[in-house]
């Protein structure tokens, strides 16, 4: 995971962006993230009732 440090106008650019193998954690639809990571071999719980 990378965090990569605020640029430009906040109107435009997050404060912070964490990326996930290239990919917008705070941008990037949920089950986009979940798909991208079950095809690296890896699993999200997502049994909390919480959750989107």
């Amino acid at each position: 995971m990378i965090i990569d440090p605020p640029r430009g106008d906040e109107d435009e650019d997050p404060a912070v962006q964490v990326l996930l193998d290239g990919l917008d954690v705070f941008r990037t639809p949920a089950d986009q993230v979940l798909a991208h990571v079950a095809r690296k071999g890896r699993y999200v719980v997502v049994d909390d009732p919480r959750a989107p």
